[in-house]
């Protein structure tokens, strides 16, 4: 979207225009009333204020407007829209969902019309150039009812206020405001609902100021992401209150004062803890000792590089984390001093960051062959690089990439030769320029400059004039042009270059296990891309991805920052086989629109907190399906009879939910490796044909453990070891 700021010229609507949209629309109004909209006591219903806005905002330039102003269809049948289909109003249903997301919008949101669509849950106009007007225009009336607005995603829309937006925003949980002009002090309309948000972005803008200790009462807040803002000051401590914390993200801005040690340790349920980035020019920054964040039991990534941390590590430094789940902890471009303490040995050597700080040693413990992989391989240079040594990295992670000689250099872990002083962390840029046409070795090499390229883990030929097809994770294939970017787990730290999108030939991107921000703005120019891997990118926001979803065959978003309801759009890549959502913080019900993705051979979702009875879909319409994985969720009702007819099943995992009902026979399943459903509330007895078809051979195991099922085992269970 076009950034500048020019404020869009108002789209003139003549009064002729507006009055056919109300033809036959006026039941138990008088003759004059009908006619004429602009009467005071005219009420519009929600299809006209959807024909309004469609009016205001360009619809005619609209990238998807299915069945807009179709008077043959109902508004249920609008792209965009979704009804709740068990509730209605005069036999139409009630208007749930408005998604509009990256679809060209351009011009006024008539907010006050809107808000009188009494039943709206979810409005998501991210990615498109809008001004919000809540002036009432045309002296029409509607509804006095707030909508229970749950979600709203303005995101990348322009904003610059939220002026006058108190009544509209009152209820909702879910606020997305990232990538946009908001200036000023913290938002006090985001203050008064405080008690109610869950879920807050506003990451680059342009807020400033210290956070009011009035930020406390937000205390139902599950993620906070602030980044690259300019707010200053100390982080309060009010913030205690938000115990309920999962992910604090606040990297890039100009915080001061000390180390919150005051917060942190109440937010228990932290994954993720980002306060890097706030030292600018090695001034300012976090002060105070490097803290243990021990007692945060479930983190999994912390990063409080570019600080002014000091001391030494404590001994009991992230000492209840889980070491098969912690991913990593950056701690670079502080002022720590010291050793490296033994108790790290728990944890991956590759997992812990201290580059550019003051360290002078590292505890023998940590460097033993007995503990594999790099470490093996390199000693102790594989952690830091010694006194008298530097690279890029501060540490040696591969034959190639050894520690230098630097007689300047007195500190262990040094990533330039110098005798002081530290390389600070890529940042993030703050604006994405509008695509530029480049070759295909412009595009790699804008890649690398915007996401690091020079602490990447591995980056062979990516600086050099070689051809693009002989760098590290670049594969042509038997063609001239770049068919896949496999960077995988590679240290990659910014914003993805929206040029990248523009190899015409790509076909494969996997970026899963960095530190990026992914956006999918201009995905469309990847016209031939089959397989998108963003694992552990803690990606939040799939908007705009069904703009490749003819082409799209394998998606992986598992372990990432996914909230509320599995996003919408999903269901319209009918062109998967792969699609793994799993070990993230979804909730509600698995939509039956499910089935719409008829060619999946693989799908899985668990470790979420989905609910509901799974959808009669899955079995109907999916039944090549070979791999299926519900497991750690809040499922409830029975298991459907369709899922017998999934025949082709391989693995089939619907343990640790609230599934109830009987056990179903799943007699047709030869091919069967894997079976659980422990953990449930399963009850009656084990059917007499249970898995009375599948290859013993081939039946690895199957698992009906945890549920309340009686009974005698069955004779046909003799066949299987």
């Amino acid at each position: 979207m076009n950034r500048k700021g020019i404020k869009l010229a108002l789209m003139i609507i003549s009064s002729c225009v507006l009055a056919l949209l109300f033809v036959g629309n006026a039941q138990g109004l008088s003759a004059t009333d009908a006619i004429n909209p602009f009467n005071s006591n005219y009420q519009w219903s929600d299809r006209q204020i959807l024909e309004y806005f469609f009016e205001l905002s360009g619809g005619s330039e609209w990238t998807r407007k299915t069945n807009w102003r179709d008077p043959s269809k109902v508004v249920c049948e609008w792209e965009g829209i979704i009804c709740d289909s068990e509730v209605s109003v005069d036999g139409r249903p009630y208007i749930k969902v408005i998604d509009l997301s990256n679809n060209n919008l351009k011009g006024k949101v008539p907010m006050v019309k809107i808000q009188s669509m009494k039943y709206l849950e979810t409005l998501k106009l991210n990615g498109n150039e809008l001004e919000f007007s809540f002036e009432d225009d045309g002296g029409f009336t509607t509804t006095d009812a707030t909508p229970p607005l749950r979600f709203l995603d303005l995101s990348n829309t322009g904003l610059t206020t939220l002026e006058k937006m108190d009544t509209f925003i009152s209820y909702v949980s879910d606020l997305y405001l990232s990538d946009n002009f908001l200036k000023g002090t913290f938002p006090d309309e985001i203050l008064r609902i405080g008690p109610r948000l869950e879920r807050l972005n506003l990451d680059f803008n342009k807020l400033t100021g210290s956070l009011p200790d009035t930020i406390g009462g937000c205390h139902e807040l599950r993620v906070l992401s602030m980044q690259h803002n300019a707010f200053t000051g100390e982080i309060p401590k009010s913030m205690s209150q938000m115990t309920k914390m999962k992910y604090l993200l606040m990297q890039g801005n100009d915080f001061t004062g000390y180390f919150p040690n005051e917060v942190i340790p109440y937010m228990e349920l932290l994954v993720q803890l980002d306060l890097s980035r706030q030292k600018h020019q090695g001034v300012g920054g976090l002060k105070g000792s490097c803290p243990s964040l021990s007692g945060l039991g479930k983190l999994k990534k912390i990063d409080l590089s570019g600080n002014s941390l000091i001391g030494n590590v404590p001994f009991n430094f992230l000492l209840d984390v889980d070491p098969d789940t912690f991913q990593y902890a950056f701690f670079g471009s502080n002022n720590i001093k010291g050793i490296i303490p033994a108790n790290l040995a728990r944890l991956p050597a590759d997992s812990y960051f201290f580059e550019d700080n003051f360290i002078t040693g590292i505890s023998e413990e940590l460097c033993g062959e007995d503990l594999g992989g790099d470490v093996a391989a390199f000693g102790c240079s594989s952690i830091l690089c010694p006194i008298g040594t530097f690279n890029s990295a501060g540490r040696q992670d591969s034959r190639e990439n050894i520690c230098e000689s630097c007689p300047a250099v007195q500190y262990m872990g040094s990533t330039k030769c110098a005798p002081a002083g530290h390389t600070p962390a890529p940042t993030f840029p703050p604006v994405q320029s509008p695509p530029v046409k480049l070759s295909e070795k412009q595009m790699l090499k804008k890649l690398y400059d915007d996401c690091g390229g020079e602490r990447w883990t591995k980056s062979d030929g990516w600086n050099g004039n070689s051809d693009v097809c002989n760098w590290y994770g670049i594969d042509c294939g038997t063609s001239a042009s770049v068919k896949q970017v496999d960077l995988h787990d590679n240290n990659l730290i910014g914003a993805l270059p929206e040029e990248l999108f523009q190899l015409t030939d790509l076909e494969k991107l996997r970026l899963g296990a960095n530190e990026i921000l992914f956006e999918f703005g201009g995905i469309a120019s990847a016209t031939k891309l089959e397989v998108l891997d963003l694992t552990d990118t803690d990606v939040f926001n799939v908007d705009g991805i069904d703009k490749i979803a003819h082409s799209l065959r394998e998606l992986s978003l598992s372990n990432n920052a996914f909230v509320g309801s599995i996003p919408p759009v999903i269901y319209e890549l009918t062109s998967l086989t792969v699609l793994t959502m799993d070990d993230n913080d979804m909730t509600g019900t698995i939509s039956p629109d499910i089935g719409n993705l008829s060619g999946l051979l693989l799908l899985s979702l668990s470790f979420n907190e989905l609910t509901g009875q799974i959808p009669n879909e899955i079995g109907s319409k999916m039944t090549q399906m070979i791999s299926l994985d519900l497991g750690s969720n809040e499922l409830g009702g029975s298991i459907p009879d369709e899922i017998e007819l999934l025949t082709k099943l391989k693995e089939l995992n619907l343990s640790d939910n609230e599934i109830a009902g009987t056990l179903l026979s799943f007699s047709e399943m030869p091919d069967l490796d894997q079976f659980d459903v422990s953990m449930n509330i399963l009850t009656g007895y084990v059917p007499p044909d249970f898995l009375a078809n599948s290859d013993p051979g081939l039946l690895s195991s199957a698992d009906v453990s945890s549920n309340y099922i009686t009974g005698k085992i069955p004779a046909v269970m003799a066949n299987f070891r």
